[in-house]
């Protein structure tokens, strides 16, 4: 709702548009309105904008679909003209529809009435100092990295099975409330971590099972592991007996560590039926769910449950 990035978002728009008389100038930039998420029967807008509001006409609207590594959903461009259309004569004058993506994604925009891409808003953003737009140029520049790092990730569907799989055996298995996990959705074709924690947990805390490798870790967001080793030393200190799993502390990214436990590897991601590994999955995240709440006072205090 900036009127120099409003300008400039639209100067970028019509450099790719496949019609430039349906992209309006901004004529008054006294308002203009931008709402995240806006469904109708016909889905879902990411990001509906309207300009040139000035209470006697009608305004133009901009329907724009964000993608990092999505791939398009059936009709996805024709289902935003729809949309348009919808609105157009009542909720605004005229419309245009864009798809806001990496350059390397322009090739399959479809139907969208012009794109921008998120490398030219990430330019805008980093020429500036003050601290919104840096904020908004590390978002922009981490969006670029996602795609760059896979490219458009493509629904996979022996995966989305196995993950719908998986799901539905959390809700069997664990009690109403007891552990907030995934939801089925769709998925690509290496989308294979799953992600569990409590909600007396401290932020940040989460237990994350990695499927084809068959590690399960509890992660902590601290830099330095001297705690966690303390933790694993007392647990191998107890009877050999009584130490019913094996743990070790592991480096997560730059500035995490996690106890980590292992679980066999799952190798196919493609069968039509549960595989019977999913009770050594939910041991596994129990265990390392009792083991915290044991030696949660080893723990640096914003950490303890």
């Amino acid at each position: 709702v900036n009127p120099d990035f409003l300008d400039f978002f639209l100067n970028q728009a019509r450099q790719g548009a496949n019609d430039t008389s349906r992209i309006p100038e901004c004529a008054t930039h006294k308002e203009c309105t931008a709402v995240r998420s806006v469904t109708t029967a016909e889905g879902e807008t990411d990001l509906l904008v309207m300009y040139n509001i000035d209470y006697e006409a009608l305004p133009t609207a901009i329907l724009i679909e964000n993608k990092i590594r999505a791939r398009f959903q059936p009709d996805q461009p024709a289902r935003y003209r729809k949309r348009g259309d919808e609105g157009k004569g009542n909720k605004w004058s005229g419309y245009w529809t864009c798809l806001v993506a990496h350059t390397k994604y322009t090739s399959e925009k479809g139907d969208f009435d012009a794109v921008v891409s998120l490398e030219s808003l990430l330019d805008f953003f980093a020429a500036r100092t003050d601290k919104r737009s840096r904020f908004r140029a590390e978002v922009l520049a981490q969006m670029i990295q996602k795609y760059e790092a896979t490219g458009i990730q493509r629904i996979d569907e022996g995966m989305t099975r196995f993950r719908a799989s998986y799901a539905s055996e959390c809700a069997r298995v664990f009690k109403p409330g007891q552990w907030i996990y995934d939801k089925a959705r769709d998925a690509w074709w290496d989308d294979s971590w799953f992600f569990f924690r409590c909600a007396s947990w401290p932020k940040d805390v989460q237990i994350r099972h990695q499927a084809r490798t068959g590690c399960v870790d509890l992660i902590f967001p601290i830099p330095e592991k001297s705690s966690l080793l303390l933790i694993e030393e007392k647990w191998l200190s107890r009877p050999l007996h009584a130490q019913e799993r094996k743990i070790r502390v592991v480096p997560v990214g730059n500035n995490k560590h996690a106890i980590q436990t292992c679980v066999p590897r799952v190798g196919d991601f493609h069968s039509d039926t549960p595989l019977p590994e999913f009770g050594e999955f939910f041991a596994a995240i129990e265990f390392l769910g009792t083991l915290y709440e044991e030696y949660s006072s080893l723990l640096p205090e914003s950490l303890r449950i």
